[in-house]
């Protein structure tokens, strides 16, 4: 009995952990990944990426950055491939690509 509360409750933070993007906030694609369970994110930020025009690719995933669109449920909207690399602005503050 102990070791089925364990993982009930491993189970639980794990999805207590996960979270939707901020609404109006810019985020690279690497930083989606890490507020979300698992690969939550990667449909949308595909998806997003397409429509940019972008290539689909673990790269292109990485350093994306993505806008999270208000009114959603955590949508995503792509708005760049970061080819210096995407840079994390800090909590509630926008991401942004790094300059050359």
């Amino acid at each position: 009995m102990v070791k089925i509360t364990a993982v009930v409750l491993a189970a639980l933070a794990t999805l207590a952990a996960a979270r939707n993007c901020t609404p109006g906030l810019d985020y690279c694609g690497y930083i989606l990944r890490d507020i979300a369970t698992g690969n939550n994110y990667d449909a949308q930020m595909k998806s997003a990426l397409r429509k940019l025009g972008a290539p689909v690719n673990e790269s292109s995933m990485t350093h994306g950055l993505f806008y999270c669109i208000p009114g959603g449920d955590g949508d995503v909207q792509a708005l760049a491939i970061c080819a210096n690399g995407c840079l994390n602005g800090g909590k509630e503050r926008n991401d942004f690509c790094k300059l050359p």
